[in-house]
Order: structure tokens, then C-alpha cells, then sequence
């Protein structure tokens, strides 16, 4: 039993000896492996700095171009390819044709992608009511599209008037659109001054000081920077009326 306890004391020591615990730690803090496409990534972008216009070239391999066309995520993309570009005028060489040049994507008009949404059909049936829907589909545009549910919040019987009434109703449909592509980033630039609607009345910005929350005439984004061929759209929780 004396043999016994000796052995284990000793294994006890050994397994805490400053060669054993470093061997652990080491092992604990051992770097997991990387991503496969943070490295290419990584790789891309060092050849991108070094290159010259002699070696320029030699980035259109055949495995830059499946990362580029197939590989990266957008974030990525869109962060590599300007970069590709800007580079080929710093060294003035011409862009080999369609390297890494993915095909863009064509949006629809603001109607159609409101439809397509789902979730802003009461405000549709009312633009289509009043005989607005050109307003969605033609010029450059920005719409804050009131949610369904945004209806629900209203008085009794206050949407009802607001559809037996032709003219109120087209103030209100136009009130909900703002000329020119908006984005949530250059409102949110005018937190304290007012937007024109359509109308002609004001949608003042605000900015919450803890929250950040963007709101325009007081209704909150839901949904923001909804992209469309003719402008943009944000999905907004209550509907916006006009004073007068």
C-alpha cells in the first residue's frame, strides 16, 4: 500500500509539472483551423498589394475567378471587387473582360416588390383605389409602405372613412411617398429637419437618442432599404396621415 501511494503521488507531480501543464495550455490555446475562404480571401488581397502592372496578371488564375464568381459571399465580394478595379487604374492596366464580374441583379419597380412582400397589401389595395399606382412604378421614388398590422392601430372606422373619401384617400397614399431613392443611412443624416411627401406636407426625422431607432413622422422602420428599380422602400409600423 506504501508502493502504491508513492506511485500515485508521483504521477500526481508529473502531471503538474510546469513541462506538462505548458503542454496543456498549449493545447488549449492551440488556434482552430481556418476558414478555407477567409484564407483565399486573405490570399487575394495579398496579391492584390503586390501586384504590379508586370504581375498583374496573374490574378486572373483560375481559382481568383471561381472565388470571386462563385465562392465569396457578397459582404466579401463587394468588398474584394472595387478594390480589383481601383487597382487596375492605380497601375494603369487594362481589366481582362468579365473577370470575377458577376451578373447584376435586376429589381423590380416599387409596386411589384411591395406585392411581392407580402406584408403591405392593405396599402396597396389603397394606392390601387386611388388610382395611384403610376406613382410606384415610373419616376424615382422612396416609399415608407405602412404594414398591414399598421392598420389595425387606427380608430374604428377611420379607414373606412378614409376609402369613401377619394380625395383623402389619394392625400394619404401620396403622403407615404417622398421624390428621389432614400436610404435608410441619408434619412437618418436629416434626424431633425422633415422630408416633403408627395402631399406637400412634412415627415419630420427623428433619431432615438438611446435606442437609435429611426422613425419618420413618428413611425418606426420595420423593414429598411428595400432596393427596387425605381427607388427604394421601407416598411413603417403605422399608417401616416396627413393634417390636412
Amino acid at each position: 500500500s506504501i508502493l502504491l501511494s508513492l506511485l500515485a503521488s508521483a504521477t500526481c507531480f508529473s502531471s503538474h509539472s510546469p513541462a506538462a501543464m505548458q503542454q496543456r495550455g498549449s493545447a488549449l490555446f492551440m488556434k482552430a483551423p481556418s476558414d478555407p475562404l477567409s484564407n483565399l480571401a486573405r490570399k487575394f488581397k495579398r496579391k492584390l498589394r503586390s501586384a504590379d502592372a508586370t504581375s498583374f496578371a496573374e490574378l486572373y488564375s483560375t481559382e481568383f475567378e471561381d472565388f470571386l464568381m462563385s465562392k465569396a459571399s457578397s459582404g466579401i465580394y463587394n468588398s474584394i471587387y472595387p478594390k480589383l478595379l481601383k487597382r487596375t487604374r492605380q497601375l494603369n492596366v487594362a481589366m481582362k473582360p468579365g473577370f470575377g464580374e458577376r451578373p447584376k441583379t435586376e429589381h423590380p419597380d416599387i409596386a411589384a416588390t411591395a406585392a411581392a412582400l407580402g406584408s403591405v397589401e392593405s396599402f396597396l389595395r389603397a394606392v390601387t383605389a386611388a388610382g395611384l399606382t403610376d406613382a410606384l412604378t415610373g419616376s424615382l421614388c422612396t416609399l415608407f409602405a405602412p404594414s398591414d398590422e399598421a392598420f389595425a392601430k387606427l380608430e374604428p372606422g377611420r379607414w373606412d372613412a378614409i376609402l369613401q373619401d377619394s380625395e383623402k384617400l389619394q392625400a394619404v397614399v401620396r403622403h407615404h411617398i417622398v421624390d428621389g431613392s432614400l436610404s435608410s443611412k441619408r434619412i437618418a443624416e436629416r434626424n431633425g429637419q422633415a422630408l416633403t411627401s408627395l402631399h406637400g406636407a412634412d415627415l419630420p426625422v427623428k433619431v432615438g437618442k438611446v435606442d437609435k431607432a429611426l422613425t419618420v413622422s413618428g413611425a418606426k422602420m420595420l423593414q429598411t432599404d428595400i432596393k427596387c428599380k425605381n427607388g427604394v422602400m421601407h416598411v413603417i409600423d403605422s399608417l401616416l396621415v396627413p393634417s390636412a
